[in-house]
This record gives structure tokens, C-alpha cells and sequence, in this order.
């Protein structure tokens, strides 16, 4: 990554095809920092420098007067440039990045624009793949763009961390995936290829660590005998297991690793929205000793 102290950059461009000139924002005032209104010469450039501190994501707002603002992310870092033309043909508009940091802000959002802002990976989509061998290769085919965009970024820093968070979110689309499928019906245990993926998960690698979540929360909405939907229960993750006349009420608590190693409290599964977690220390044997990779389930 670059440079980490507070510092300037260069933000520079050019807007093509607008009948009216645009307004355009530099917007970081999620790090208190007052928003930067750009101003736009006749013919269409601009250029400004940006105070940062340290290397951050700037939402980039686009207003040509008609619609609601455009939003982007910008890739900013201190010492560094970034050249941005904004091209509109008749109601679309593109952004072209280049300058330092050009091929982090186009992968951000190939992205954002993918993952986040699509409805590629809504629940109706997922209700529409039949199972999960189909889901693995939508996946692979729905992300190949952002893929490829990461290709062309030459920060080996920022590539090995967007690697890095890459099987995070994968695993956390799948089990999205499994999620929807099991609260349209569709029982997930008898999905041979789903089974065989949550088995191989290894709570102890800490790059997996973060599907403990998402797998409880497949694993309660799979099995909702398992808790009483009616009772109020306190911080940690009382729940009961095996199901049958001997219930037993056991508190869970795991350490939700990520990158710093933070500490979570207080985490509410959305399929189960009066259970909460409280996040501690859990090695993968007692995770899966309180929510077993279950038997694949026969018709």
C-alpha cells in the first residue's frame, strides 16, 4: 500500500458530452473531512489537489442537475494522482481512470458495481439456480470482470489484500446462496456439492474464520427446531441442540479473527433476529461440535 501519512494528491479530469456543466463532488467527509466541490474550466479539465489522510476511498458524486447524483469510489493516496474523464452519451454516463492510482479505482468499482450495487447476487436470483454446482459457476462467471480488473493493478499490497478478502466474500456469497435456497424450501443438506464445501471449511484458518457467522446462519435457518423463536436471549449464542427430548441450552462464544483480530459483541443473525452472538475465543473443533456439518439429507 502507499504511504500512510496525512498528505495531498491530484485529482484531475475532464467531463465530455454534458449539455450543462456538472457539478462534481470529492466527497470524505466519512473521515471528517469537509467535501471538495471541483471547480470545472471552460473547456471541461480540472484539477485539485485533495487532502487525505492516509490512503482512503472517496465517494466521487456526479450531478448533472436532471437526476440524483452519480456516486463512484475514488482510490486516493498521499503523493499520488488520479485522472478521471467523465464522458456522457445521451443518458449514460462513463468514467475512464487513469494517473497512479487509475487501476485501483477502476477495479473499486468493477467492484462495488458487481457485488454490491447489482442484482446479481439477490435473493431472487439465488432462488433461480437450482443447485449449488450451478451457483459455484455463476459465481465464477459473474466475478471474472472484477478478476480481470484486478489483473491490471500493479500494487502488489493492494492486490494480495483484495486477494485475501476475494475467498472471504465468495464464501459468504455461497452460503447467501444456501441461505436463500433453504428459506424458499429448498433443503440444503440433500445438495451433495454444498455439504462436501461446508465440511472442508477449517474455523481455524483465518482466512475462513469469517464463514462462522454466515454458516450459523445457514445452520439455524436450516434447523429452526433449534431455538425458540418467541424467547428473549441474552448476549451469547444460547441455542438448543440435538433437537430431541434431551436439549441441551449451550453458550457460544468464538473469536471472529479478520485481518486486526478485532473483538465483536453483540451480533444479530438475520434469521434469527433475537439470538445474539457474543464473539470470544472458538477453535474450529468446538464450533462444530455445537453446529455439526450435518449428514446429507435423503429424500
Amino acid at each position: 500500500m502507499y504511504g500512510q501519512t496525512t498528505s495531498k494528491m491530484t485529482l484531475s479530469g475532464r467531463v465530455k458530452g454534458f449539455t450543462d456543466t456538472p457539478t462534481l463532488i470529492c466527497d470524505l467527509s466519512m473521515e471528517h473531512v469537509k467535501p471538495d466541490t471541483l471547480l470545472i474550466r471552460p473547456d471541461g479539465t480540472f484539477s485539485q489537489e485533495i487532502v487525505i489522510p492516509g490512503v482512503k476511498n472517496a465517494f466521487f458524486k456526479v450531478h448533472d442537475g436532471k437526476d440524483n447524483p452519480h456516486s463512484y469510489l475514488l482510490y486516493l493516496a498521499p503523493d499520488k494522482s488520479l485522472h478521471v474523464d467523465i464522458v456522457k452519451k445521451q443518458d449514460h454516463i462513463k468514467l475512464v481512470y487513469s494517473g497512479d492510482t487509475g487501476p485501483e479505482t477502476d477495479y473499486t468499482n468493477i467492484h462495488r458495481e458487481t457485488v454490491t450495487l447489482s442484482q446479481k447476487f439477490s435473493n431472487n436470483t439465488w432462488r433461480d439456480i437450482p443447485d449449488f454446482d450451478a451457483c459455484v459457476k455463476y459465481v465464477d462467471i459473474q466475478l471474472a470482470p472484477v478478476e480481470k480488473a484486478l489483473t491490471k493493478v500493479k500494487n502488489q499490497t493492494f492486490v494480495a489484500q483484495e486477494k485475501q478478502g476475494w475467498k472471504k466474500m465468495v464464501e459468504m456469497l455461497y452460503f447467501n446462496y444456501a441461505i436463500a435456497k433453504q428459506q424458499a424450501g429448498v433443503d440444503m443438506r440433500k445438495d451433495k456439492d454444498f455439504m462436501e464445501f461446508v465440511n472442508k471449511i477449517n474455523f481455524n484458518d483465518t482466512l475462513q474464520v469469517a464463514a462462522i457467522v454466515p454458516y450459523i446462519d445457514w445452520y439455524v435457518t436450516a434447523n429452526p427446531d433449534l431455538y425458540k423463536k418467541d424467547e428473549e436471549l441474552p448476549i451469547g449464542f444460547y441455542i438448543s441442540i440435538n433437537g430431541d427430548a434431551d436439549k441441551t441450552n449451550v453458550l457460544i462464544l468464538f473469536n471472529q479473527l479478520f485481518d486486526e483480530r478485532n473483538l465483536f459483541a453483540a451480533w444479530s443473525t438475520p434469521s434469527c433476529p433475537k439470538v445474539n452472538i457474543g464473539i470470544f475465543a472458538m477453535p474450529d473443533q468446538l464450533i462444530k461440535s455445537h453446529f455439526p456439518p450435518l449428514p446429507i439429507a435423503h429424500p
